[in-house]
């Protein structure tokens, strides 16, 4: 029997050494971003793939702020240069800008504006002809206003006089409320000061666990730069990092401190009620088989698994073991390692049950919830297989033991034969339910935010009067031109209805078919006397018009490097064309909403609120699922059991959950997607107590087993109660207040 044992926990322990092996040397792909497990419910393929490129771009920029506070600002400015440099040469990041425009970066905003500027005189078109007496009046108007920076010798170059206004207002549009120092550094003002800027845009995820030790690593190299010129400079970062790594901190921390601390509780509830280093040994090297196998299959098939579902899938300790727990308490009181017809048919019904409770989980839409369910089937399927199968072939060589098990306290059998009170409580707090419950599965309230860094980020988002990038318009067209004729168009309804700022492609691109409209009514039209009325020589603006060059829309706006924070505004995908609208903080919505609603280009995305919908869904189809399951478990066990059994069966998941949901709506704890889970697995961890207790009427080993099979549960999900995300901690608080209801209720089923 040790032989067998010891082979049978090796290959284990190696299997399980390996998959901890490659977690260390980050080779498996563990996710941390809440939204990944959340689909992109309502859009096609084109516009899917272009929602995630957009949202991969805006999420993915950062900015760092360098205070001044007792230094010179030359010597920061020297380190903001080290500083960058490194981001530069770990070609991690792209569009590195701390500084304003460079003389080339100005020679092609002016020569791209040139002749872009034209668009300029749409306004003055009548009857495809510019209107020459409208233009003249302007323009004299303009040129002799006390406040007018145009002299002879701009006129001799810019006739029209477009281009240094449109130029003055282009710079004002793309810097903000971002000022440049002397050398053209850009900096801002906040409560610490006057603090330098780099931007930066990040070509990894910052979500990825290897990408955030990556991005963390060059950053270290960067403070290292910097430090090196003997500035000592607290630096501030803007972007997803910060908030993605406390994430993944917190997720790895929980799984981990659940995973350890169920074992410690369930070893310790092992080696004092049982005594036997063997069976501990065994129980261990199932649990193991199945949590490795959870791992495994789970990787296969989504090709990486997340923080949260390894949060999660930690409590599957508690769940798994209780097919080993049941095996020996029934060998310790038969002294036989065989499985007897009812421990058999007992074990496999129970497992049976579970399953189909978990496979409920695989049902709904939602791939972060199906991605938890094929954690937990393989993992539960992985237990079961070792404990029948294998546990009646290792300790087929089983010797009697001379020592008794540890009675059950005296206290807790007695509660537990006073279970019609507890079934009196479930039925009442059935109506706290009805009177309290309310829903709420706002997605921001699923996962962790650490204050500290929350309030960090409003107050460096106020610091630049950022725009907001949860938020924005998705404008969608067969071609670039229609593109940037409905984002004018939106602008314009805008600007009628809100003053809030707005930033748009369509401010800075030009259309190449508009810009053409204009050129061919400025052919069309004489102006002599324009040029005599502000003294220019004969055909000076004919020579100005002949060269202008069409500025070639977005491909045009592309090759001319210049604004690149508006060409990441603008994609081609599939042939078709998108761009996105962005808003200030402070913007109404319901506004956006409407005007949205009337007009079949436009798409208001806002992916926290949408997301929270989805949820809702989610929520409801769950909600079906789990009556589903809980109606086709009750008619198996009415084929097994028949009605009178099988309702008494029932009625501890049922009576439990009710208790459960009936507390937490007592304690103002709103219900949301999680609670609905709760239910569904309340039915496949319990209906497995009270299986055992109407199949083998209330003997010893099935009150020993249910003992040890509830308090591991009860430690396992108790922990999730602790859990950093708070989707998880209500999870584990129902689940607990739910097991502990139902291993009191169980007794029930062995009633006739």
């Amino acid at each position: 029997m040790k032989q067998r044992a010891l082979l049978f926990i090796l290959l284990i322990l190696s299997f399980g050494a390996y998959l901890g092996f490659k977690a260390s040397q980050n080779e498996l792909k563990v996710e941390s971003n809440l939204l990944s497990l959340i689909p992109n419910w309502g859009y096609d393929e084109t516009e899917s793939e272009a929602l995630s490129q957009f949202s991969e771009d805006l999420g993915q920029r950062m900015v760092f702020f360098f205070p001044v506070q007792n230094n010179t600002p030359s010597t920061v400015t020297n380190g903001v240069e080290r500083f960058a440099q490194a981001l530069q040469d770990s070609k991690a990041f792209s569009h590195i800008r701390y500084q304003g425009t460079n003389k080339e970066e100005q020679n092609n905003f002016y020569l791209y504006y040139r002749n872009a500027s034209l668009n300029l005189l749409e306004n003055y078109i009548e009857d495809d002809q510019i209107n020459i007496k409208k233009l003249t009046k302007d323009r004299l108007k303009k040129l002799y206003s006390p406040q007018s920076s145009f002299y002879s010798s701009t006129l001799a170059t810019d006739p029209l006089m477009l281009i240094p206004s449109q130029i003055k207002e282009l710079q004002k549009l793309n810097q903000g409320s971002i000022q440049n120092d002397e050398n053209s550094f850009l900096f801002t003002e906040g409560k610490q000061g006057k603090s330098y800027l780099i931007f930066a845009q990040s070509k990894l995820n910052a979500f990825s666990s290897q990408a955030q030790i990556e991005l963390r690593r060059i950053i270290k190299q960067g403070k290292s730069a910097l430090h090196a010129t003997g500035t000592k400079i607290d630096i501030q970062e803007l972007g997803a990092l910060a908030f993605a790594e406390v994430a993944r901190q917190k997720g790895k921390s929980d799984a981990q401190n659940i995973s350890l601390l169920s074992l410690v509780f369930l070893s310790l509830i092992i080696l004092f009620y049982f005594r036997s280093p063997s069976y501990f040994l065994a129980i261990l090297s199932s649990l193991l088989a199945g949590l490795t196998s959870a791992l495994t299959v789970t990787l296969l098939v989504f090709g990486e698994i997340h923080l949260f579902v390894l949060a999660f899938g930690a409590s599957l300790i508690g769940v798994s073991v209780d097919y080993a727990l049941h095996y020996f308490a029934h060998v310790q009181e038969s002294q036989d390692p065989k499985m007897t017809p009812s421990l058999r048919s007992a074990l496999i019904l129970g497992f049976l049950t579970s399953l189909i409770a978990y496979a409920a989980l695989s049902l709904p839409s939602f791939p972060g919830i199906r991605m938890i369910a094929i954690f937990s089937i393989a993992g539960l399927s992985a237990s079961f297989a070792s404990v029948f199968f294998l546990y009646p072939w290792i300790f087929s060589e089983f010797k009697k033991k001379e020592h008794q098990l540890k009675p059950i306290p005296k206290n807790l059998l007695y509660l537990s034969q006073r279970n019609k009170i507890f079934a009196l409580i479930a039925c009442l707090s059935f109506i706290l339910i009805i009177c309290f419950s309310q829903r709420n599965n706002n997605v921001r309230s699923f996962s962790y935010q650490d204050p500290q860094i929350v309030a960090t980020d409003l107050e460096l988002r106020s610091q630049l009067s950022d725009f907001e990038t949860s938020a924005f318009i998705l404008m969608r067209a067969k071609d670039e031109e229609s593109l940037l004729q409905s984002c004018n168009d939106f602008q314009g309804k805008w600007q009628k209805h809100n003053k809030s700022a707005l930033r748009a492609p369509s401010e800075v691109i030009q259309s190449k078919t508009k810009w053409q409209e204009v050129y061919n009514a400025c052919q069309n039209s004489h102006f002599e006397h324009y040029e005599n009325s502000l003294s220019l020589p004969k055909s000076s603006v004919k020579t100005f018009l002949n060269s202008l060059e069409n500025p070639g829309g977005i491909q045009g706006f592309s090759q001319a490097n210049i604004f690149p924070e508006f060409a990441q505004m603008i994609k081609e995908i599939n042939g078709e064309y998108f761009a996105v609208l962005l808003f200030a903080q402070d913007t109404d919505w319901e506004i956006i909403k409407k005007l949205c609603a009337h007009d079949d280009s436009a798409h208001f995305i806002y992916r926290a609120q949408m997301i929270s919908e989805l949820m809702d869904l989610f929520h409801q189809e769950a909600l079906n699922m789990s009556l589903i399951a809980y109606f086709m478990i009750t008619l198996i066990l009415i084929y097994f059991y028949g009605w009178k059994n099988s309702l008494l069966i029932m009625s501890t998941p049922i009576l439990s959950l009710s208790l459960s949901w009936g507390v937490m709506s007592a304690l103002g704890q709103e219900s949301n997607l999680f609670s609905v889970f709760a239910a569904i697995l309340l039915l496949g961890i319990s209906i497995d107590y009270s299986i055992f207790y109407n199949r083998h009427q209330g003997s010893r080993s099935t009150e020993r087993a249910v003992f040890f099979s509830a308090s591991s549960s009860l430690v396992a999900f108790g922990l999730l109660a602790f859990s950093s995300f708070p989707a998880l901690s209500s999870f584990g608080l129902i689940m607990f207040i739910g097991l502990i209801a139902a291993y009191f209720l169980a007794p029930l089923a062995k009633e006739k």
